[in-house]
Formats: structure tokens, sequence, C-alpha cells
């Protein structure tokens, strides 16, 4: 930008041959657009405009023969203090004073502090949620897998600590039936079959050998423990987890005689019945033994029948448990089973 005098020079031209009333009107407005301008321009433009309006009162002052100008102006000279920046025109008999303009460096002052102090606000609001937002994707990270498996897993067993070995180990031999065994499913089942058995031993009240707990069974000093009440019971209980990569079978040795004894197989979908891990509990007074049911010693045939007889009766309202007497008897009756 050129010098006042070269801006004084350039403009006295055109003002020249105008009426004072004339140049106080263009004055007057170039005033109030310099105001308006100083709100928006940034401070080195600002300062600019300034020069220009002194070099075109000076022009005016020259001009019009109205008087000689006089032009005070003041700065702030900390950056907290703030002072009005002004021109004032004289008359020659010094009578009246005007403000012509006022630059408003103390607004702009203050707009500057205004907008520094918001902008230290935000960026602490930045920070604080940012902070949040950190803490609240570990804690996200943190809870998703229990929830997942919560939602996976609705059942919860409480599994005997002398048990969880031989737990993980059934869901081990569980998962090895097939690929398409869910591992968790494994896991769920055979959680439920070992805090089931131990719960029905403790309601059984195993005494002695299984031979001589039938006996008492007999003669009422026990209510139930049957080897078929075992494995209806697991049964049940197993039932109840709505397994989707397993399938449930009843087995049977010895059908229909004294020697009897029944067992829960646990197959992959769709796999054989002599495929599948036998759940045994009744053999060692009340405590799960499992394996192949191609291996045992007793020959084991299907009886899906009687595993259909079973959950429809535990289906239904009052279900019985009535005991069928199965050893030391005269005669032997046995277990009425569905479809014979």
């Amino acid at each position: 930008m050129r010098h006042d005098d070269d801006i004084g020079v350039s403009v006295t031209p055109m003002l020249d041959d105008m009426p004072a009333e004339m140049k106080e009107k263009i004055l007057s407005t170039w005033c109030k657009e310099i105001k308006h301008a100083e709100t928006k321009l940034p401070r080195p433009r600002s300062r600019a405009l300034a020069s220009l309006t002194c070099a075109l009162l000076r022009v005016i002052g020259s001009k019009s023969g109205a008087g000689k100008c006089l032009f005070l102006a003041s700065r702030p000279t900390a950056p907290e203090r703030t002072a009005c920046s002004f021109i004032t025109i004289h008359t020659d008999d010094d009578v009246s004073t005007k403000r012509l303009c006022d630059f408003g460096e103390d607004i702009l002052h203050q707009h500057r502090r205004r907008i520094v102090f918001l902008e230290r606000a935000m960026a602490s609001q930045i920070r604080s949620l940012t902070r949040f937002a950190v803490a609240l994707a570990i804690l996200t990270a943190w809870t998703r897998p229990a929830t997942a498996d919560q939602q996976q897993r609705p059942f919860s067993f409480q599994v005997p600590k002398n048990d969880s070995a031989a737990a993980e180990a059934l869901a081990s031999k569980l998962a090895a039936l097939s690929p398409t065994v869910n591992r968790e499913e494994a896991e769920l089942l055979a959680e439920c079959a070992y805090a089931t058995v131990s719960k029905l031993r403790r309601d059984y009240r195993m005494f002695g050998t299984p031979i001589f707990n039938n006996f008492l069974i007999y003669h009422g000093l026990r209510k139930r423990g049957y080897c078929y009440q075992w494995s209806e019971d697991l049964l049940v209980a197993l039932d109840e987890l709505r397994l989707t990569s397993m399938e449930l079978h009843w087995g049977e040795s010895n059908p229909g005689n004294w020697r009897e004894n029944n067992c829960i197989v646990v197959t992959a979908k769709g796999q054989p019945f002599n495929r599948g891990v036998m759940l045994e509990c009744w053999r060692h007074l009340g405590h799960l033994c499992f394996g192949p049911i191609a291996s045992d010693w007793e020959p084991y045939v299907e009886n899906s029948a009687y595993a259909r007889f079973v959950l429809a009766r535990s289906a239904a309202p009052n279900a019985s448990r009535t005991n069928h007497r199965v050893a030391f008897q005269t005669g032997v009756i046995a277990k009425k089973k569905a479809g014979d």
C-alpha cells in the first residue's frame, strides 16, 4: 500500500469541487465503513484502513477550509489494557470537538481474548472426551467376551473342584467326535454332566456298593439310585441344553434281566450310536464314567423309544418318579419301556 501523502494526492482531484456538506457526508460514510471493516479484517489490514482514513481527513480539512485538523490516537500499551483509537477534528474557534471515527481496537482485542479462551476451553473438552472415549473402548473390549459368552451360554454350572480336570477331558473327548461339534457346546455338556451327577449323588445318598445301594432302595431305605434312574435324570438335565451339534441317546445292556445297565450316549449330530461316548454313573457309586461306547466291556444297544418316553414324562406335570424293582427280587420285573 502507498504512503498516506500519495493517497491524499490521488483523492484530491475528486474532492476539489465538492461542497463542504458533501465532504462531511462522504467522511461520515467512510467512518462507518471503517468501523465495519475493523471487525472483519485482520490487524495489519485494519491499520492500513486507518491510515487511509487519516489521509482522507487531511485532504478534506485542507480543501474545505473548515479548519486545521488535529489527529489524536491512543493505542494499548500492554495486552491486558484496551483503549479506543480515535480521530478528532477541532474547528477554527476550538468550540466543538467531534469524534469522527472509533476504530474499535478495544473490541478487537477483547474479541481475540474471547476466541483464545474458547479455543482453550474447546481443546480441554476435546481432551476430556478423548480420555472418556479411550476408557469406554477399553471397558467395552474387556466386557465384550464375557457378554458374548453369556449370550451363547445361558446356563451356568458349578463343577466340583475334584471333577474339573475330568470335565475338561470329557469336553475334549466330545469335541473330537467330529469337526462339526461345537467346542463350547462340548464344554457346556461336560460341565452340566458333572454338576448334575454331583447333585444326584447328594440327593440319592449313595452308600456302600452299587448292588448294596440297590438293596437299600428295594427295601425303601433309599428313594432313588437304580442305574436307569441315574440315566433318566441325567438325560433330562442334558436335554435342557438344547444342543445343536450333538445328539443324546439311551443305551442299555442286558435289557430285561437283573444284570441290565443303562447309560447315556452322546454322538455328533447324525453319527451312528456305536461311535458315541457313553456317560455312566451307577457302576462307580454315583461318579461319572465316560469312554467310547464301542469299547465298553458290556454290549450296549440303543433304545430311542425309551428316551422319548423319559423326556415326555419329564415334561408332563406331576411326573411320576416311582421306582421299578430291578434287583433282589424272586421274580424280575423289567422296566416298562415305551414300545415294549
